[in-house]
């Protein structure tokens, strides 16, 4: 038995081995949530996570502003905005699980008179 991604090459290496070959259900639900979240116009939630997330953590000041942040409100363990990567699995989800857990010093950090302009916190040069 056999579980695989479904890619074409390696769905065809298993059947001319003759082998018994299940689909990976985590890949399947995966593919299906990232092709309803691309379906559906009026989610744009991801986007707008996505338009704080990335400069956020392409900035030392704002990471450094995050971190002070969480320290005042009693985290003994800063933790960095996590970004959704395409190939890993549950990125969605933990994208949205840090910022909700983050979601105070985010609001402190947007608050920010450099934070006006999101790319403001944008990289370095």
């Amino acid at each position: 038995m056999t579980v695989t991604d479904g890619s074409s090459n390696v769905v065809k290496a298993v059947l001319e081995l003759e082998w018994k070959h299940l689909y990976c259900y985590a890949h399947c639900l995966n593919l299906m949530v990232s092709d309803s979240m691309k379906a559906s116009p009026n989610l744009e939630i991801k986007e707008q996570a996505s338009a704080v997330i990335t400069p956020t953590r392409q900035s030392t000041k704002a990471i450094d502003k995050l971190e002070d942040f969480q320290q005042k409100l009693g985290s003994k363990l800063p933790k960095k905005l996590k970004q959704d990567i395409k190939t890993r699995w549950n990125s969605i989800f933990e994208m949205f699980e840090r910022l909700l857990k983050l979601r105070q010093s985010v609001a402190l950090l947007l608050d920010e008179p450099e934070a006006e302009n999101i790319g403001n916190f944008g990289p370095e040069k």
